[in-house]
């Protein structure tokens, strides 16, 4: 439930993932909210990994035992999400499921999306799943550009 003027001063970076997740039922949703651009899409990912790396450092500094599980837990929660927008500034098309997007996905991205999953459950390596979250946001923050 939204507004139609909250919808129409919307961050264009969210416009992308909103759109291709949201059925249209009465109109459609894209003559309600701006228009969005791959530049756009790029840097809402850049924001949303920046504060994810940002947060992951901030926790790693102040922590008195590293980074806790909950906090990991946490910060995988948007991996999907970016993952999704990932993909979709590559290849063009945007992946709803989680399962469909792992079969396009090789690499780090599978690694850090397969790692969002095992996070949910109370038991994983911590220190292998902050290293593994921490390389991937720097290697999308070296190349989002590209």
């Amino acid at each position: 439930i939204c507004g139609k003027q909250e919808l129409l001063h919307w961050n264009p970076g969210e416009i992308c993932q909103l759109i291709h997740e949201t059925k249209d039922y009465y109109g459609n949703l894209k003559d309600f909210v701006p228009e969005y651009t791959l530049q756009d899409v790029k840097n809402h990912i850049k924001v949303n990994v920046g504060n994810l790396y940002h947060g992951l450092c901030h926790e790693f500094i102040h922590s008195s035992q590293g980074v806790e599980k909950e906090q990991l837990q946490f910060a995988y929660k948007s991996i999907f999400y970016l993952l999704q927008n990932l993909h979709f500034i590559r290849t063009g098309k945007f992946i709803l499921k989680k399962q469909d997007l792992a079969s396009y996905l090789e690499g780090l991205d599978l690694q850090v999306l397969q790692t969002a999953e095992s996070v949910k459950i109370k038991e994983f390596n911590g220190q292998h799943a902050f290293q593994l979250l921490f390389g991937w946001c720097q290697q999308v923050l070296h190349t989002i550009d590209c």
